[in-house]
């Protein structure tokens, strides 16, 4: 999926909000930030943190979690317009969609061990 899918998808559940493309693209990348920091940089061979500057590039994420991206966005603009419970709701949906991403990436990729042994 392309960031501007994500993009072209929130515009639609979300018409006339007050977010600009550039404010999208953003929370987009503060959400890659997020999945390099927490789920990626832990991993063997995970790779690089990605910044998207263009609409055409594909996310990192798989197509079957990239509505996490979505959920994240719609959920933004919901807190800027003072709806609290479309917001609540919307963050429920990115953190279900998020924690299954972890669960895959778990299984897929090797955790990085960061412990020293030490012998006495």
């Amino acid at each position: 999926m392309t960031v501007g899918d994500i993009i072209r998808n929130t515009e639609k559940l979300r018409p006339g909000s007050e977010m600009s493309r550039s404010d999208m693209l953003s929370e987009i990348n503060r959400t890659e930030l997020d999945i390099y920091d927490n789920i990626i940089s832990e991993h063997e061979g995970g790779g690089e943190r990605r910044v998207y500057s263009d609409e055409s590039e594909e996310v990192s994420v798989p197509d079957n979690f990239a509505e996490l991206y979505k959920f994240r966005l719609v959920a933004k603009i919901d807190l800027n317009n003072g709806d609290v419970t479309r917001y609540t709701n919307n963050m429920l949906l990115y953190n279900n969609l998020m924690s299954g991403y972890y669960d895959w990436y778990n299984r897929r990729y090797m955790h990085v061990s960061r412990a020293k042994l030490r012998w006495c």
